[in-house]
């Protein structure tokens, strides 16, 4: 073997991912077809199970694909034995199977594409199919649920109703991880009000993604109602994992209505449970929605480093992907440009989806604005790419399209458009409410008193936190100081600054301090410390777009020191 190695005709599989790690292959294709042709039908299938079994005797899980493999060519050496085809299967799933605990997805997918070829009948295929069709989620395919789509027009023809529940399921879940849950619920609840309970896995899993769709796309009460329903079953066939996440969705649609303590006391048991008992998936999504409803109360810190390390331990892409993408944007509201661009370009882009490619992107501009000021081209990439999902019907996405339009409407200089605009945000999502903030400082940087009023009305709906709190002090500090009370605006805004000071990003917190120095004035002390607070951080950031924004109230400033009347 060693020899062959050296004269370059095998190599040695040494990624520990790949399900054939530990094994030598031949260099070239060529050189193998050549040596295997050669071999009779009879020598080709009585050698591939020689080896086939001299391995499986090893019982060594990361031989799974070789066996497999083996099996496979057998079989296909010998298509009129059934029972030879019937191992070549079994073997190709549990090589599926070990490939999908190495998080080798790619891998996974073939393996079940061969597996699909020695089915035994049409229905074993299709379920084949649609477990293919999630692995492809996973691996990061275009458009993966096309294979359960594909696989449930079958079952629909075929009467089979087990299967339509296991193929919407699947083609559910897709569509809820691709911020298309509006969409997921137009497709499976029809399916869910429609089928009976019967006590199986299979419609527990169609009640659970059920809750999730409806929990993702706001329509947390009724969610709630298929959360209460499923669990009774869901705790007869005693399924943990499922349990789990039925428990996750219920308490985050709780949180959504603004019984946000009741949906952290069931998070943090899933937490736990989870953590005990080794569950990482159902312990990942419990942390993750625990992090997004506690944001009010801890808005932008970096995310925390125990869910960054179940990330990383976990190998999925979707999640790495996501977890990469939310570093990206608490970096940048920190100010911490390079770090920001780090942190996209840690995620090879070949591994992107199309959505994610998209929204990397718009954030690497949203930095190299931050950090140099607009440039055109930039803009244009940016309103192109938000232009795609201005129709979309996802209510998380469709709020982040029109945030994102308005806040660089904001820092494009136009803080009353930007105001108009922020008023016209439906937002029904129960996290901070992004749309009021700009609003705010929008109104208030135009000089608009009625416009900080209608922030302080629509803010008494808003989710109980810190970083609220925050907002509302600074509603006070803003319309205090545009009629003209200043001792209240100056008491306001020390009880606003101080609290942003600890949940807030940087960024935004900033902004408010520049704007505050705008309404007071940089020639009162309070004024002049917020503006010069202000500059210090974007300054020391080296964020030329808001330098830039804030450029006549930085050259007041210098006056103001210049004649000694800033403290």
């Amino acid at each position: 073997m060693r020899d062959l190695v050296r004269r370059e005709i095998l190599e040695f599989d040494e990624n520990p991912r790949s399900p054939e790690r530990g094994q030598y292959r031949f260099v070239q294709s060529l050189i193998r077809e050549v040596a295997y042709g050669r071999l009779t039908k009879v020598e080709k299938v009585s050698r591939h199970l020689s080896i086939a079994k001299e391995l499986s005797a090893l019982n060594d899980p990361e031989l799974a694909g070789v066996v497999a493999s083996h099996y496979a060519n057998a079989a296909a050496a010998d298509p009129s034995d059934e029972s030879l085809a019937k191992t070549a299967k079994e073997a190709l799933i549990a090589a599926a199977g070990r490939a999908s605990e190495l998080h080798s997805y790619s891998q996974t997918v073939r393996l079940l594409d061969q597996a699909m070829e020695f089915a035994s009948d049409e229905r074993e295929a299709l379920g084949l199919l649609v477990r293919s069709s999630t692995a492809a989620a996973f691996a990061g395919f275009d458009n993966p649920h096309a294979r359960a789509e594909k696989a449930l027009e079958a079952y629909r023809e075929l009467g089979d109703t087990d299967g339509v529940v296991a193929a919407v399921t699947v083609i559910a879940r897709h569509l809820s991880g691709s911020f298309r849950s509006t969409e997921a619920v137009e497709f499976i609840l029809p399916v869910y009000q429609s089928t009976e309970e019967s006590g199986t896995r299979e419609w527990a899993l169609l009640a659970v993604e059920t809750a999730r769709a409806l929990m993702l796309a706001t329509r947390s009460e009724e969610a709630v109602e298929v959360s209460n329903a499923v669990l009774p079953a869901v705790a007869r066939i005693d399924d943990i994992p499922i349990l789990l996440d039925a428990i996750i969705n219920l308490a985050t649609a709780l949180s959504n209505l603004n019984r946000r303590t009741e949906g952290m006391v069931f998070l943090l048991g899933a937490v736990e449970f989870a953590r005990r008992h080794d569950m990482l998936a159902p312990q990942l999504r419990a942390m993750n929605n625990l992090y997004s409803i506690q944001q009010n109360d801890d808005l932008y810190s970096l995310p925390p480093q125990e869910l960054v390390g179940l990330i990383d331990r976990s190998g999925d892409q979707d999640w790495i992907t996501r977890s990469a993408f939310f570093e990206g944007i608490s970096l940048l509201g920190h100010g911490r440009f390079a770090e920001t661009l780090a942190a996209l370009d840690r995620i090879d882009n070949e591994l992107l989806s199309e959505f994610w490619k998209d929204w990397f992107e718009v954030t690497r501009i949203a930095t190299l604005d931050a950090r140099d000021g607009f440039d055109d081209e930039r803009t244009a990439r940016h309103e192109a790419i938000e232009d795609k999902y201005r129709a979309t019907t996802d209510p998380q996405l469709a709020e982040s399209v029109a945030v994102n339009a308005v806040r660089r409407t904001f820092l494009q200089g136009e803080p009353k458009r930007a105001a108009d605009l922020a008023s016209e945000v439906l937002t029904t999502w129960s996290g901070y409410p992004e749309h009021l903030e700009l609003a705010l400082l929008g109104s208030a940087m135009a000089g608009e008193v009625e416009g900080v009023r209608w922030v302080r009305t629509a803010l008494r709906d808003a989710p109980e936190g810190r970083a609220i709190e925050g907002l509302k002090a600074f509603v006070d500090t803003y319309e205090c100081a545009l009629t003209g009370r200043y001792e209240e605006a100056a008491s306001a805004y020390l009880l606003g600054n101080a609290t942003w000071a600890q949940v807030q990003v940087p960024s935004v917190h900033a902004t408010a301090q520049a704007v505050a120095g705008m309404v007071l004035g940089p020639d009162t002390v309070v004024g002049a410390e917020a503006t010069a607070a202000a500059f210090s951080f974007f300054s020391e950031a080296g964020a030329t777009l808001y330098l830039n924004l804030f450029a006549d109230l930085f050259l007041t400033l210098e006056v103001a020191e210049a004649e000694g009347l800033a403290g």
